[in-house]
């Protein structure tokens, strides 16, 4: 009986870490996704996994709702020339790029 009872919790307890570890491996998952134009390579939720005409489209909006300095920072982002941008714009351009995702529907995918 006793060892019966102790196979049985121990099943109980293999069958619960294997639940854990899928959450945490799912909650790990952050995907970075590029855009063929010249965009900072960006993350999405962690359980977001867009198709890639999904991604297309969004990296269209973001592109199409950059304007001016907006784009520039973004080209030398992409580019890795962070050392071209000025402090203001390295400041501001986190922001700008975020409310333009969020716009876009970013955070529905």
């Amino acid at each position: 009986m006793k060892k019966t009872l102790s196979i049985i919790l121990l099943s109980l307890l293999a069958g619960c870490e294997k639940q854990t570890d899928t959450a945490l491996a799912q909650e790990a998952k952050n995907l970075s996704f590029k855009c063929e134009k010249k965009i900072p390579e960006f993350t999405l939720g962690p359980y977001s996994d867009p198709s890639k005409e999904k991604i297309d489209t969004l990296c269209a909006c973001i592109w199409n709702n950059l304007d001016g300095w907006e784009k520039e920072t973004s080209i030398e982002i992409a580019e890795g020339r962070e050392n071209d941008i000025s402090a203001m714009h390295m400041r501001a351009f986190p922001s700008r790029f975020g409310g333009v995702m969020e716009a876009c529907g970013a955070s529905s995918l």
